[in-house]
């Protein structure tokens, strides 16, 4: 790098990372690079978990929980408000499950896991105003059946949906509730009878009965599908693959009619962040043991794809056509559905360090028709998919969110180790013609 020193700047020369003769000019300059960047607030983001943002529009730009605090902006007045969660509660001991539509109310577990083996009063969920600071627990709907307990909850427009195990003598169901959180009722939406095992005296074949795959329940909110599934118990083999779809209430189940391998070396064979099915039904991914398979509606492997790692992120593009997946190699890469081959391969190391491949720091959203947003962590990457393959546009360095309401990104700089706060912001996505004035801007 050769770089010289100016009144209005520090300007370099930068080869390209394969330090080809490609050359490009830069500038860094005092102020602020971006006059619409809108810092929000100040906060400690270090140990903070990524799944604890919350992004809404309405009235709250951004939701950030820390050990027992919860602190937000209100888009009115741009005020920046912190509020202590009730005592007892931390960072171990509960956890954000989402944000009303209104973006007024925040709710919360008493728990930082989940509901598993419990029914909703031994874990109990609690509504916070975020205007007011004032809390309060919710009133359980009475429990439905008598020998029932919550395995998956997703939270989901005013709702928190949950499947269950029902047990009755000869047998258990899995169903699916609906716990409508502003009328405080409950609803059955979907019930299944689980196969018992084939001798139920026998000992070792009680193992191998229909039973819950946990960690299968997601929630896709571009599409508004619900899915969850069953398996071979002890072996976690997918069996049974279900959706409902929120629109109209509709259910969908495929039988998986083959037997996933699985990874010898690995404790979790189920990959919960590459489980998928299309808009149309007629395709379904999940991943299993080192690989990520695409089944269609007769149950019938069509597709195997490597997927190697602890927790592989995998997710349709919208064009319907292929889909990414990102795997523990930091590399993210295209495949065609029709035949499982490889169009574009991405390392993105090359664009940014230090990326998290753990399906619980991924998120994908869409922005546009032939744009999507991909977020890793503490970066982003705006890829374009007009043709063939996926090419990345931009890198959003330090992004941890996507408001599709206000077409904005968020934001947040790195922390010093000095001990002061971070700052939170937002900055718009802008346009080829956005920036050409930009550029005419400066030229001028």
């Amino acid at each position: 790098v050769s770089a010289v020193c100016q009144q209005d700047g520090i300007y370099y020369i930068q080869s390209t990372p394969d330090f080809s003769r490609d050359y490009s000019i830069r500038k860094y300059a005092l102020g602020k690079s971006d006059e619409s960047y809108e810092p929000l607030f100040e906060a400690y983001l270090r140990d903070c978990g990524f799944y604890d943002y919350r992004v809404s529009a309405e009235g709250v730009r951004l939701v950030l929980a820390r050990d027992n605090q919860i602190t937000f902006q209100d888009s009115a007045d741009g005020s920046v408000q912190t509020w202590e969660m009730p005592e007892g509660s931390g960072f171990s001991s509960y956890r954000v499950e989402g944000i009303s539509e209104d973006a007024r109310q925040v709710y919360w577990l008493g728990d930082s896991w989940d509901l598993s083996a419990y029914w909703i009063t031994d874990t109990p969920l609690y509504q916070t105003d975020l205007f007011t600071g004032k809390s309060k627990q919710l009133e359980v709907p009475p429990k439905p059946e008598p020998y029932m307990s919550v395995l998956d909850s997703v939270f989901f427009e005013e709702s928190l949906f949950f499947t269950a195990r029902i047990v009755y003598e000869g047998g258990s169901d899995l169903g699916l509730y609906r716990w409508d959180l502003t009328a405080g009722t409950l609803e059955a939406c979907f019930r299944y009878t689980l196969e018992p095992a084939e001798d139920p005296e026998d000992e070792e074949k009680q193992y191998y009965r229909e039973d819950y795959l946990h960690n299968s329940l997601y929630l896709d909110k571009e599409t508004r599908q619900l899915g969850f599934a069953t398996q071979v118990n002890r072996l976690e083999t997918p069996k049974r693959l279900f959706r409902m779809d929120l629109s109209d209430g509709k259910a969908a189940e495929i039988a998986v009619n083959f037997s996933p391998e699985p990874n010898p070396t690995e404790s979790i064979q189920w990959k919960k962040h590459c489980y998928q099915w299309n808009p149309e039904g007629s395709l379904v991914l999940f991943g299993f043991g080192s690989s990520l398979y695409g089944v269609n509606s007769r149950g019938e492997e069509v597709l195997r794809i490597p997927a190697e790692g602890y927790d592989p992120f995998a997710r349709f593009l919208p064009e319907g056509e292929s889909l990414l997946l990102l795997t523990a190699d930091r590399v993210l890469r295209q495949y065609r559905l029709s035949d499982g081959a490889c169009l574009a391969s991405i390392d993105l190391t090359e664009h940014r360090d230090n990326v998290s491949v753990y399906g619980d720091q991924v998120q994908l959203s869409w922005v546009e028709e032939d744009t999507v947003a991909l977020f890793t962590g503490w970066d982003g990457f705006l890829l374009d998919h007009t043709g063939e393959t996926v090419k990345i546009r931009a890198v959003l360095e330090q992004a941890i969110g996507y408001d599709s309401r206000n077409d904005r990104f968020f934001v947040a700089e790195s922390e010093s180790y000095s001990g002061k706060p971070a700052t939170v912001g937002s900055f718009p996505r802008y346009t080829l013609e956005d920036l050409l004035e930009k550029a005419e801007e400066i030229l001028n």
